[in-house]
C-alpha cells in the first residue's frame, strides 16, 4: 500500500509522479495504468479521465523527464566553475541516468517514438536540446548554427551512450577505477574537436 494516498488535487500530476516512482524498480513495458492507480490510491478506472492508455501516460512521464533533465543541465551549467560547465553537465547527466534508468528508457525508447502522439513530448525534448546547445555555445562558440547543432548532438550522444552503458553494466569486465569519469569523457570529447 503506497504511503502517499491521493485525496484531492491534480490526479494527472499524481499519476505521472507515481509512474516515475514505479519506474525506479520496474521495466517500462511491465507497467500498467492499474499499477499507477494503485500507487496513487484511486480506482483502476480513474487514470482514464486523464490518459487514453498506457502510452499516453508514458508520453506525459517522458515529457516530464525531459523537463527535469533540462533543469539539471541548466543548473549544472550555471553552478559550475568557469570553463568546466560541460563537464558538470556530463556528470549531472550520468547521475540522472544512474538514478532513473527506467525513466530514461521511456524517454529515449522506441515505443513512444513510433506512436508520435504525445502532446508536449517533442517540445520538452527540444527544450532539453536547446539548453544543452546553449551551454555548449556559452563555452565554445560555433562558427555556424550547423556546427552548434552538430556539437550538441555529438555531446548528447557521448553523454547518453556512456551513461547508459555504465547504468546497464556494460563495463563490468573493467575494474571500477579504470572507468573514466563523466567529466573526463566530456573533456576528451572537447579535445578531439566535437
Amino acid at each position: 500500500m503506497p504511503e502517499n494516498r491521493y485525496h484531492h488535487g491534480n490526479l494527472r500530476a499524481a499519476l505521472i509522479d507515481a509512474t516515475r516512482r514505479l519506474l525506479l524498480d520496474r521495466d517500462p513495458e511491465s507497467l500498467s495504468l492499474r499499477q499507477a492507480a494503485r500507487e496513487v490510491g484511486v480506482s483502476a478506472n480513474a487514470p482514464y479521465r486523464h490518459f487514453e492508455d498506457k502510452d499516453a501516460l508514458l508520453g506525459a512521464v517522458a515529457a516530464e523527464g525531459f523537463r527535469a533533465l533540462t533543469e539539471l543541465i541548466r543548473h549544472a551549467a550555471t553552478e559550475s566553475d568557469g570553463g568546466r560547465h560541460l563537464e558538470a553537465i556530463g556528470v549531472a547527466y550520468c547521475d540522472f541516468v544512474a538514478r532513473e534508468p527506467g525513466l530514461v528508457r521511456v524517454m529515449f525508447g522506441p515505443r513512444l517514438r513510433a506512436a508520435k502522439r504525445h502532446p508536449g513530448l517533442d517540445e520538452a525534448e527540444r527544450g532539453t536540446f536547446a539548453e544543452l546547445a546553449a551551454a555548449i555555445e556559452g563555452v565554445e562558440p560555433s562558427s555556424s548554427s550547423e556546427d552548434g547543432i552538430r556539437n550538441a548532438v555529438g555531446l548528447w550522444s557521448v553523454m547518453h551512450g556512456y551513461a547508459t552503458l555504465r547504468a546497464d553494466g556494460a563495463f563490468g569486465f573493467l575494474d571500477h577505477w579504470m572507468l573514466p569519469s563523466a567529466a573526463d569523457l566530456v573533456s576528451y570529447f572537447r579535445r578531439v574537436g566535437a
